[in-house]
């Protein structure tokens, strides 16, 4: 019995560090999510939540936000982060505000749906994938 019981432990370390390699698609198991902040300057906030089982670096990351407005500039509370290692069920967050580009002063601030994009290079265990992944916020929701 337990023989069995280590020959089974052995199996699932060894299927965890072998899946990796055999089905290089991690874009279903990273999730983002974009949401308003109650604050005074409408603020958003995106998480990008790992659901893998293994560690997840991301690399060369480009974060693209796009909404219909005449709000042409976004500015992070935080630059969004380029390089970033994940452990799993770990989370990376950063924020955002949208303001009209023209004033000289920011007074009008976006406040409506978008669509926050990620594209990446995705390695978990030695093994690369190209991702992207979109999520949007809604404000009529």
């Amino acid at each position: 019995m337990r023989r069995k019981i280590v020959y089974t432990v052995i199996l699932l370390c060894a299927a965890w560090a072998v899946f990796p390699w055999i089905a290089p698609s991690y874009s279903h198991n990273l999730v983002m999510s974009v949401q308003l902040l109650p604050t005074h300057v409408p603020t958003y906030q995106v998480q990008l939540l790992d659901f893998n089982p293994w560690p997840v670096r991301l690399t060369d990351a480009t974060w693209v936000v796009t909404q219909n407005g005449l709000y042409n500039y976004w500015v992070p509370s935080g630059a969004p982060k380029q390089e970033l290692f994940l452990l799993p069920f770990q989370s990376n967050t950063f924020q955002f505000t949208i303001y009209n580009a023209t004033d000289s002063t920011p007074t009008q601030y976006y406040n409506g749906p978008l669509i926050v994009e990620v594209r990446a290079t995705v390695q978990v265990l030695g093994a690369s994938s190209q991702i992207r992944i979109q999520s949007a916020y809604n404000s009529t929701s």
